[in-house]
């Protein structure tokens, strides 16, 4: 380690020790005024502000001000009252028109109110904590995805500090924010932090609604809507199944709780369970509030057009009638399309090509507010172009059905190929990056300054402060270029095109993990075909082709296996703890998967891709090279018997 590495480090120690003894006398006078009762009354309150005010709910904004009147929040002083003054009032800062919530700021937000919740009620500093990153993040950034770039430091930071303190649930919580973060850029590592923190989330018996507002059933929602835009619809519905069995076993569920469950089955082509369940949802919001019953209904009409066969027609335009008839007061945002969209399904089988004209473009517009209101909008047109597609198929006009089923191929392909370049930005770590967050640091630290009338501290323990804020900078600006350096130096591990594993970086994996796991799968896939591809296509479409079947794998197996491009079209993966009726079902589940991907960036030719493979069974230590020789073995097995053919055995047939 360098001389200047180790004074540097020194330095910034002996300042942070100095800031803790100056503050230790008032944070532990205020742990004693910060009771649990009076936390969790002022994080319900929160909870209200962020989720019910200016939104059509069953509470008003005349109530919300009269609960803060009433809480007392607006007169506090304690580092409680400070936090939360802070949050309510942030969480309608940039509300354009609409009304703001009444709390006023009387002085800055410190480190060492923090501290007071930190100690008090760890789950609910996570969630609020990582509230205030975000929402501060989005104002300066006027609702831009850029904020990513400053939020998601931050969170892993608060994550790494909650796992210092040790409190699970804490770091779940912290992970549901980074994963709500990383869904603008990284689906993967969203999915991965999601499940990371499932097993360790609070269920809605949480302390206050905070706490339990990123809890379970919200992970369960988000792991299905994720695997939908991946287009895994049999792992989102694992998800949603899950999510649907808690809240009928809590009495909470709901008809709208149904909606990715549908939509997943119908992808699957499972009309009859799909239907089951919408039948399930409208038999449930019989005597709940009509939103429900809407909804319910939505979600029949989407099965019966998925069904049509043109001899339900009657059924269709029956309940398309009675939705766009439906009346439901103060519908929210994420539903306001279903009227309109039903209007044009019931106009889809008249001959009034006029006003189903106009019902489209009624359609197409309240789409647009969505996308312009919504937070995260880009799923709007991974919606919007099938129910186009549905609807203009019902009227018969398979030209505009066909136009708007490869619209909606294009969005998804740039949809998911536009997370995985952000993601790929985001693992090395940039100059320009270094800079932006050093110049983030440093706003905060210039508006701490502008307000420092409202510090009650002197003047030397402001100084204090300060200079340890810059040293805290300057060790986050050292560790990143550490980091960048290490990445950077690990970056040849990876193929360049693909993302996955280079074959010296699996073989060196594969000596210690053969030695290692007692019972695994290795498996050697070949794309079918592919020298062919290039020649008739050219390579610019044979690597779209090897891109997005390594994109497909790895959206399909464990985040504990290993996938490598072993040769130009040849791919190697390594199942942990696996046996060959395992291997073989996902194999299979992938080639059922790349079926259905016909339509291509670079060319407008319609093709599928398949492969074949061979998979190995090893039961403790193997010869490396033994192993890969028989998966080759097996692989031109295969191969010889055609396409997607998968041939399976153990080692010791070898």
């Amino acid at each position: 380690m360098p001389f200047w590495f180790k004074c540097f480090r020194l330095i910034s120690i002996i300042a942070l020790l100095f800031l803790a003894f100056a503050s230790h006398g008032s944070r532990s006078d205020e742990l004693t005024t910060a009771t649990p009762q009076k936390i969790n009354e002022y994080a319900d309150l929160l909870h209200k502000v962020i989720y019910d005010w200016n939104y059509p709910s069953a509470l008003s904004n005349e109530a919300i001000e009269q609960q803060i009147i009433k809480s007392g929040v607006q007169q506090d002083e304690s580092s409680i009252g400070v936090i939360f003054r802070h949050l309510m009032a942030l969480s309608t800062a940039e509300t354009g028109e609409h009304a703001r919530v009444p709390v006023y700021v009387k002085q800055p937000l410190l480190n060492k109110h923090w501290q007071v919740l930190e100690k008090t009620a760890p789950k609910t500093y996570a969630y609020t904590h990582g509230y205030y990153i975000y929402v501060q993040a989005a104002n300066d950034y006027k609702g831009s995805s850029r904020r990513v770039d400053s939020t998601i430091p931050e969170l892993i930071g608060l994550k790494e500090k909650l796992l210092r303190i040790g409190d699970k649930e804490a770091v779940a919580i912290a992970s549901m924010w980074l994963a709500m973060e990383y869904s603008e850029s990284a689906p993967l590592r969203a999915i991965s932090e999601i499940e990371y923190a499932l097993p360790h989330l609070p269920d809605d018996s949480a302390n206050n609604a905070l706490e339990s507002e990123l809890g379970i059933t919200t992970a369960l929602s988000w792991l299905s809507s994720k695997y939908m835009e991946l287009n895994i619809p049999s792992k989102s519905y694992e998800y949603v199944a899950q999510l649907i069995e808690i809240k009928r076993k809590k009495g909470t569920l709901k008809a709208w709780d149904y909606s990715y469950a549908v939509i997943a089955l119908l992808s699957l082509n499972q009309y009859s369970n799909a239907m089951t369940l919408a039948e399930e949802a409208k038999s449930m919001s019989l005597n709940d509030t009509p939103l429900q019953g809407y909804i319910a209904r939505a979600l029949e009409l989407a099965v019966l057009i998925k069904q049509y066969d043109g001899e339900n027609s009657d059924l269709i335009i029956g309940l398309a009638k009675e939705l766009s008839n439906y009346h439901v007061d103060s519908v929210p945002v994420h539903f306001a399309d279903i009227k309109p969209y039903a209007k044009a399904v019931s106009l889809a089988f008249s001959s009034d090509t006029k006003n189903f004209n106009i019902a489209i473009d009624e359609y197409k517009k309240v789409m647009q507010e969505q996308e312009s209101t919504i937070t995260f909008s880009r799923q709007i047109g991974l919606k919007k172009y099938p129910a186009l597609r549905d609807i203009y198929y019902l009227k018969g006009d398979m030209q505009k059905a066909f136009l708007y089923e490869k619209k909606y191929k294009e969005v998804l392909i740039a949809y998911n190929t536009e997370q995985f370049n952000l993601s790929d930005r985001l693992e090395t770590s940039s100059l320009s990056e270094d800079i932006e967050l050093a110049q983030y640091k440093q706003r905060e630290l210039k508006a701490l300054l502008d307000e420092k009338a409202g510090l009650t501290s002197n003047l030397e323990q402001l100084q204090l402060t300060i200079f340890a804020l810059v040293v805290t900078i300057f060790c986050i600006l050292a560790m990143w270029l550490w980091l960048t350096k290490k990445q950077n130096a690990s970056s040849s591990q990876f193929d360049s095109l693909t993302g996955t594993l280079t074959r010296r970086a699996m073989l060196n994996s594969l000596k210690k993990a053969l030695k290692r796991d007692s019972s695994s799968c290795v498996a050697l896939l070949d794309i079918d075909n592919f020298k062919r591809i290039n020649e008739k296509f050219g390579h610019e479409v044979g690597d779209e082709v090897l891109a997005t079947f390594s994109q497909t794998i790895r959206g399909r197996i464990r985040k504990s296996d290993k996938l490598c491009r072993y040769g130009n079209e040849e791919f190697l993966i390594y199942f942990t703890d696996s046996n060959e009726r395992h291997v073989k079902r996902v194999l299979d589940e992938l080639n059922q998967s790349l079926s259905k991907l016909t339509l291509w960036k670079h060319t407008n030719e319609r093709f599928a891709v398949s492969f074949s493979s061979g998979v190995l069974k090893v039961n403790g230590d193997a010869n490396l090279d033994t192993v890969i020789q028989c998966c080759d073995k097996l692989l031109q097995t295969a191969k010889q018997k055609g396409h997607s053919q998968i041939e399976t055995y153990a080692l010791s047939v070898c």
